[in-house]
């Protein structure tokens, strides 16, 4: 019969190598699989900037009227499952304007207001958003729902404090 030959591991150092493995393996795992959410975007920011309304999109708008915490542009593919969103008749210069708002109200268009592309699980763009927070919640609730938290008022506040400033 043919030993095998050994890792040098022993004892306490092979459970160690065990749990450091499959840490690894958890934390790799976890990287390759797309998740819902938000992913920064330089075009999408331009977008923004530039009052441009995509096609086949219904805009939102939550906070203040005139110059929101956010704007959301979702996919006409799915349906927005939330009741702090306010649905919005945007054409370019509306939009605009808002964006405009945004700026004057967090202090200026390098204040921190990020434009992100809306991804659903499976990595796929789903809707546009612009706020001076760059995290929420993007649940996928099945059959073309889907929920995207607002962003959050104490950190939107926060934000607006430090611009007037």
């Amino acid at each position: 019969m043919k030993k095998q030959k050994s890792l040098g591991f022993t004892g306490a150092h092979a459970c160690l190598a065990v749990i450091l493995l499959l840490a690894a393996a958890t934390v790799t795992g976890g990287c390759a699989t797309p998740r819902a959410g938000l992913d920064r975007s330089q075009q999408v920011f331009d977008d923004y900037s530039a009052g441009k309304v995509l096609d086949g999109h219904v805009y939102y708008t939550t906070g203040p009227e005139q110059a929101p915490d956010a704007i959301l542009g979702l996919s006409r593919s799915y349906t927005l499952v939330s009741e702090r969103w306010k649905e919005r008749q945007v054409d370019p210069q509306s939009l605009l304007r808002l964006v405009k708002n945004m700026d004057r109200e967090f202090g200026s268009p390098t204040s921190g207001l990020v434009g992100a592309r809306v991804l659903n699980a499976e990595g796929d763009q789903i809707g546009v958003w612009y706020s001076v927070i760059a995290l929420t919640g993007v649940e996928m609730q099945g059959d073309g729902k889907v929920r995207i938290d607002p962003p959050n008022p104490a950190a939107v506040m926060q934000q607006r404090d430090r611009s007037s400033k």
